[in-house]
């Protein structure tokens, strides 16, 4: 059975979503862990709704950024090349993972160079 452009794609944000959806919960324990062993605790009442809107807004970035490849993919690629669809989508997926744990390092830089 031969899969379409479309349902790989389609396939492949299910994938995408779901690892969104596990880094989102990782960094929020991530952040716990890091600011109460470093005696941060109080900025959990700033830092974690401003991350959840955040990671809200990343998290549609990157599904307009996947929409976006798709598009790409469809109109102007000819073929059926799974080899650099997947290479392409594996880029995009550990993008997607590893940035959002940059946020937590970003705030602790910040409350650190001010506590100097």
């Amino acid at each position: 059975m031969q899969v379409t452009k479309a349902d790989w794609w389609t396939n492949k944000r299910l994938t995408l979503n779901k690892g969104l959806l596990v880094a989102g919960v990782l960094v929020i324990v991530f952040t716990l862990v890091v600011f109460y062993a470093l005696d941060r605790s109080f900025l959990s009442f700033i830092v974690f709704p401003v991350g959840a809107v955040v990671f809200l807004i990343y998290t549609a970035a990157m599904n307009f950024l996947f929409i976006l490849l798709e598009m790409i993919d469809r109109q102007f690629i000819k073929g059926f090349e799974i080899k650099r669809r997947e290479i392409i989508f594996r880029c995009l997926f550990w993008l997607a993972i590893v940035f959002p744990f940059l946020y937590p390092v970003f705030i602790l830089s910040v409350v650190n160079s001010g506590s100097e």
